[in-house]
């Protein structure tokens, strides 16, 4: 809604938002996500934000428990208008050797996706965190398209992508990854993110 941009107008500056997105079947999307940020962090203030509304696992590989803070949190604090995103952001950032700061996905992803999915809070929440950290890189879970209607996982993502600054779309290697990144590729283009 346009009442949650005005609180947060994303005056990003010279912030950038990078989606890093794979396709159904290819690994290594989330994976590029995380190397990208821990080559970033090295020389520039950067955060790993993991916007999966099907799941992440952030949370498994960093021994981490999101409900000490995370994504869900941050889209709250966002929309009840705080001021003090840095001084929350400190304590919800999970920090561990050889990482980048990492905010976590929403610990259960299949109860909060329609929080999530509103209209809206993804970008802002994506602005927000651009106004504290010069560059938010962000893991992106695959599903954009779906057969009938757009379901509360595919709307998230598709404003994830859409509210971006640039996209990655990870593709794998055997034939029907190939196809499906081609047909990732085509979703993308249907939501105008320009090539």
């Amino acid at each position: 809604p346009p009442e949650l941009l005005a609180e947060h107008p994303g005056d990003k500056g010279d912030a950038s938002v990078l989606a890093v997105i794979g396709s159904k079947g290819t690994s290594g999307a989330s994976e590029c996500a995380a190397s990208m940020a821990a080559l970033a962090v090295e020389r520039w203030p950067c955060v790993l934000v993991e916007l999966d509304a099907l799941g992440g696992g952030l949370d498994l590989r960093l021994g981490a428990d999101p409900r000490q803070g995370s994504l869900l949190g941050l889209i709250r604090a966002v929309r009840g208008g705080d001021g003090a995103l840095g001084e929350l952001l400190e304590r919800w950032l999970t920090a561990r050797e050889g990482w980048p700061p990492v905010l976590m996905g929403a610990p259960d992803p299949e109860v909060s996706v329609g929080e999530l999915a509103r209209p809206g809070v993804v970008a802002a929440t994506l602005r927000a965190l651009a106004s504290v950290h010069p560059l938010v890189i962000a893991d992106v879970g695959f599903l954009l398209a779906e057969r009938t209607h757009a379901g509360p996982a595919c709307r998230v993502h598709r404003e994830a992508v859409v509210a971006a600054d640039a996209v990655l779309l990870v593709l794998g290697a055997r034939e029907e990854q190939l196809r499906a990144g081609l047909d990732q590729l085509d979703a993308l283009l249907a939501l105008g993110i320009l090539p």
